[in-house]
């Protein structure tokens, strides 16, 4: 596999069509590929979506794996020792894999499958789903890596880590997107206290928080220096930033990144 890998030779299956799998499915629909195509062990569901993406849903995990050169694994960490009980067998030599799976290392899973395989593991977020994803890919191998970024590529950006920072990149943009919309749930509530009422409230504080951050994106200025222009010497957003910090604002956010990094490794055990 090299950097210009011609995607119209690969086949490509996806192994559970949760929300994650099923937001790189349609994603990947816009692909060159030879063939794409999912498995999932619920079957309604697996109707369901085959029905709404015009994709094919393969009816056995053996025959997925047996027929496609590129495996996702887009199930929980949780299942990995089941599936791989069942069907570690029937993995082709020279299979790419590219896992979703939280905290699951390379190595477990190179551990478990009986032929060479080349493994790429990914952290996805849920803007994914709208192609706003922000993607990271850990690969020791950079043909597989080359790949693995023109799959993931149609649903978000790419960064490329060293594997000893996927447990962090997992409690950072992996989890992150839920830290905002807990943010903006509580955000909406604070502004209901002050009078608003639900919908006011809401379009309030979505459009402030898109607001900002289409501003940090563009302006080219560093958070610190756009919250210093808002923040006037004795003024209200002054007033509001320092009652957070006494309340540990900061604190609270470093220790939840933290929990979640923590999480992350022990899933891996």
């Amino acid at each position: 596999m090299e950097r210009g890998t011609d995607l119209s030779k690969k086949s490509v299956v996806v192994i559970g069509a949760g929300n994650m799998g099923s937001a790189l499915l349609m994603g990947m629909k816009g692909l060159p590929l030879a063939r794409l195509s999912f498995v999932e062990a619920d079957s309604g569901k697996a109707a369901a979506f085959a029905a709404k993406s015009g994709l094919s849903a393969i009816p056995t995990l053996r025959q997925a794996l047996l027929e496609h050169d590129i495996v996702v694994l887009a199930v929980k960490p949780q299942a990995f020792p089941a599936l791989m009980a069942s069907s570690a067998t029937d993995f082709r030599a020279g299979t790419l894999i590219l896992s979703i799976m939280a905290g699951l290392r390379t190595e477990t899973i190179r551990s478990a499958i009986p032929v060479p395989v080349s493994i790429v593991r990914a952290m996805p977020n849920t803007p994914a789903l709208v192609g706003q994803g922000m993607i990271a890919l850990s690969a020791t191998e950079d043909e597989a890596f080359y790949l693995a970024e023109q799959l993931f590529r149609c649903v978000g950006q790419i960064l490329r880590i060293n594997e000893t920072l996927m447990d962090s990149v997992t409690a950072v943009s992996g989890s992150g997107p839920a830290y905002f919309f807990a943010f903006i749930e509580h955000f909406i509530t604070a502004a209901r206290e002050q009078g608003f009422d639900e919908e006011a409230a809401g379009r309030l504080v979505i459009q402030t928080v898109k607001g900002a951050l289409i501003l940090l994106e563009k302006s080219g200025e560093t958070p610190e220096s756009l919250r210093c222009q808002v923040t006037s010497p004795g003024g209200t957003t002054e007033a509001a930033l320092k009652r957070m910090d006494v309340l540990g604002f900061r604190r609270l956010l470093s220790e939840g990144v933290a929990a979640a990094t923590a999480r992350a490794r022990e899933l891996g055990q």
